[in-house]
């Protein structure tokens, strides 16, 4: 094992194979205050690093958990289901909540949640035309890209078969 000093003063042994870890040669005096703050709370880089790792994991956004009978309330189990616990609604209203009113908020969620009721409904009403779907494929693929910045495509595609994952 070999003594290292690192710019920052610090004296570290490096126990990889031969390795020496990359080490910057040169620091800014204020990365060189912060690099001094961090020695003092933590012992090593590895604590530093840990620690760093479990602040940024609990700054994640935290799964839902529901716990409720079903005994004769499917239908309300399937629109927990198919409205992602209120999620999808919430990152429609944080990209169009000043944009789009209300309505046109709500029409786009029900489209989301149930595709095929909603756009036979808007047929029978005479809403649906070919600017309709123009802008509408354009706020959906706005949205996907949305959450898609939440999940990124390597994650999804870890819990997709190989025919979706692309």
């Amino acid at each position: 094992m070999k003594a290292e000093r690192f710019a920052c003063g610090e004296r570290r042994v490096c126990q990889k194979k031969g390795g020496v870890p990359p080490v910057r040669e040169s620091f800014s005096p204020q990365e060189i205050r912060y690099l001094k703050l961090l020695r003092k709370q933590y012992r090593t880089i590895q604590e530093a690093s840990a620690e760093a790792h479990l602040r940024a994991v609990l700054r994640l956004p935290k799964g839902t958990e529901h716990f409720f009978r079903i005994h004769g309330e499917h239908a309300a189990f399937l629109h927990i289901l198919h409205n992602a616990s209120g999620v999808i609604k919430r990152k429609i209203n944080d990209l169009y909540g000043d944009i789009l009113s209300s309505h046109e908020r709500d029409m786009l969620s029900t489209l989301i949640y149930y595709p095929d009721e909603k756009l036979a409904l808007l047929k029978k009403q005479g809403i649906v035309n070919a600017e309709w779907y123009r802008l509408t494929i354009y706020r959906l693929l706005e949205v996907c890209r949305m959450l898609g910045e939440i999940h990124p495509q390597k994650a999804c595609a870890t819990r997709c078969s190989e025919g979706w994952a692309r």
